[in-house]
């Protein structure tokens, strides 16, 4: 079964974003051990803006990744998370390369 997961990352290589503060996801689809595809990179407006939150923008980055199972960040406060949560999207915080990440989740085979 094919699933997709959304890095936040600003050269899409490594994970180096904060969930609220990122202008792109890159969004990318497993669908084995075998085949993963870049989808595409996907535009943000960032919920978290000068130590405010917009609960209207962060519903649209929800939005935006909402085809997602995973998204992986460097950072990501608690109501962010627990909203993802609540929307059936798990989110990761590390730092790491994407390829990294996206072969251990090929590997683990993780549904």
């Amino acid at each position: 079964m094919a699933y997709r997961v959304a890095f936040a990352s600003s050269d899409g290589i490594v994970v180096n974003q904060h969930f609220g503060r990122t202008p792109q996801f890159q969004v990318y689809e497993i669908k084995s051990a075998e085949q993963v595809t870049f989808i595409e990179e996907r535009s943000n407006t960032p919920s978290c803006q000068e130590f405010e939150h917009s609960i209207e923008a962060l519903e649209k980055t929800i939005g935006i990744i909402s085809d997602c199972k995973f998204v992986f960040v460097s950072r990501i406060g608690p109501g962010a998370y627990d909203e993802l949560r609540r929307h059936g999207i798990e989110a990761y915080e590390m730092s790491r390369e994407v390829q990294e990440i996206l072969e251990n989740l090929k590997r683990t085979n993780r549904k």
